[in-house]
This record gives C-alpha cells, structure tokens and sequence, in this order.
C-alpha cells in the first residue's frame, strides 16, 4: 500500500478522491467475501452434526 501511495504522489497528478474511491471498492469487495464465507461455513455448519 505504501509503495502504491509513494508512486502515486511521485507521479504529481495524484487524485486522492481516485484512491479513496478504491479503498472504498475493495472494502465493499471485503465485506461481500466475508459474508460470502460466512455463509459457506454456516452451510457446513448445519451439515456436519
């Protein structure tokens, strides 16, 4: 992450709102995992007795 941010503002026309943006992509990415393996484990869950 940090060697993203420093290539980022070497290159000057860093737009911050773009990185945010991503951030906010990848913990929306995050969460739709999480409750995705929650799911899985819940299902295994109810299987196995």
């Amino acid at each position: 992450m940090k060697t993203r941010l420093r290539k980022l503002h070497n290159n000057k026309s860093f737009n911050l709102n773009e990185l945010i943006n991503q951030n906010k992509q990848m913990m929306e990415q995050d969460k739709e995992l999480i409750k995705e393996i929650e799911k899985r484990l819940e299902e295994k869950h109810i299987k196995s007795p």
